[in-house]
């Protein structure tokens, strides 16, 4: 994949891993791990948070 089109498949997996969490919180619903991955959030530090 060239780096245009990698940069832009990076961009849109990290929107939609925002997207998903941010529903799953709104949501009080646990978030994907993959997506929690993706956005760098360490799943143990989510969980500890009391929303």
């Amino acid at each position: 994949m060239n780096r245009p089109a990698n940069f832009f498949a990076k961009a849109l997996e990290m929107l939609q891993a925002i997207r998903e969490v941010a529903a799953s919180v709104e949501g009080h619903r646990a978030p994907s791990t993959r997506s929690l991955n993706i956005l760098g959030i360490p799943e143990k530090q989510f969980r500890a948070i009391k929303h």
